[in-house]
């Protein structure tokens, strides 16, 4: 799929500034606030003699919470995904991590698609079409959350 380079690099960037707190941190401040949340219903409700209306926005609350948090992993899981956009203008995918082996397929600037592992100067991508090899590592920009 070719795409524009510079928006690719950008997405990278974009993703390395919004998710660059570590998941226990996140999930901290997650619960602190949950906590915060229900100490603040409490509080409001703690003299009126109604606790029936405390006991359901308690419980809805929760429901929000628990709600958001799943939304959270989804959303997180992706952009924790290792991803690369091809910079060089056209660059060879090698079915082994060497300049001698055989050349599976050709990419060019702009394409983009998932990072498998690395190993040294190359990394094993994943193409659109499904072929998985070796590209060298100064021929693209890899998002390394």
């Amino acid at each position: 799929i070719m795409s524009d380079p510079v928006l690719g690099e950008q997405e990278i960037m974009n993703k390395r500034i919004i998710f660059f707190l570590p998941l226990k941190i996140l999930l901290s401040l997650l619960l602190l606030f949950t906590l915060l949340i229900i100490f603040l219903i409490f509080q409001l409700f703690r003299n009126t003699g109604n606790k029936m209306v405390f006991q359901v926005l308690t419980i809805l609350t929760g429901a929000f919470i628990i709600l958001l948090t799943i939304l959270f992993f989804i959303q997180y899981g992706d952009y924790k995904k290792k991803t690369y956009v091809v910079t060089a203008n056209s660059s060879d995918i090698y079915l082994l991590p060497d300049d001698n082996e055989t050349v599976l397929n050709t990419v060019t600037e702009g394409e983009k698609g998932d990072i498998i592992m690395t190993n040294n100067d190359y990394i094993k991508i994943k193409i659109s079409d499904g072929t998985e090899g070796w590209i060298k590592k100064n021929n693209i920009i890899i998002n390394m959350n």
